[in-house]
């Protein structure tokens, strides 16, 4: 009777299937992913596009791929949904195995690292840019650029990286930049014991 929608890939929400509400009354919003579980296995689906979800019957789940109506549904909008445009859309799906945990109430849910990783791939997809070198042959270019001593943990998830601006002119860059990181949360209970790299994070 229960499923995990994430909040903006922060945090997972523990949902319970309520069958005196309608279909409507069971669907949540997911930004990255949206999972289930019993006490041997967790199915999880990755998504690169924000939208509905839920569980409708058990060991199953659903995505809502196109929400479209012609009158105003009193929520907001004061229109209807009409303005429906093609996406591209791609959904990953991970069955991890859980570690003889059996899932509690109490516990905080959250992902394995894996699946952390396959939302940073499927979400952020390396840019790749083309340079045309005929047209310039003195034009160098830096195959690789790296700003750190030493690679970032593989737990941490790198979300920002600017430069700051000039104490004292503001609209020029100064020597010193701002790196913001996101710590990523991530269960050791799951699908680690036929990983060795997944196990030595955990340990």
């Amino acid at each position: 009777q229960e499923f995990f929608t994430d909040l903006n890939g922060f945090q997972w929400m523990r949902r319970q299937r309520t069958s005196k509400l309608k279909v409507e009354g069971n669907y949540y919003p997911i930004t990255n992913s949206i999972f289930i579980q019993d006490k041997n296995l967790r199915a999880t689906l990755v998504t690169n596009h924000a939208q509905g979800a839920t569980s409708a019957n058990s060991g199953e789940f659903e995505v809502m791929l196109d929400k479209r109506t012609p009158e105003d549904d009193q929520r907001g909008m004061e229109e209807g949904v009409q303005d429906i445009v093609p996406t591209i859309q791609q959904y990953w799906l991970s069955i991890e195995f859980l570690s003889g945990v059996k899932p509690s109430p109490e516990l905080y849910n959250v992902p394995s690292l894996h699946v952390h990783h396959l939302t940073s791939i499927l979400n952020y997809p390396a840019n790749i840019f083309l340079v045309h070198h005929d047209t310039n042959p003195d034009l160098k270019i830096h195959t690789k650029f790296s700003l750190l001593k030493k690679a970032l943990p593989c737990d941490l998830n790198l979300f920002n990286l600017r430069t700051v601006n000039d104490v004292n002119l503001a609209t020029l860059p100064s020597r010193s930049a701002l790196l913001i990181v996101h710590k990523l949360n991530y269960d050791c209970n799951i699908g680690v014991h036929n990983n060795a790299f997944y196990s030595e994070l955990c340990l």
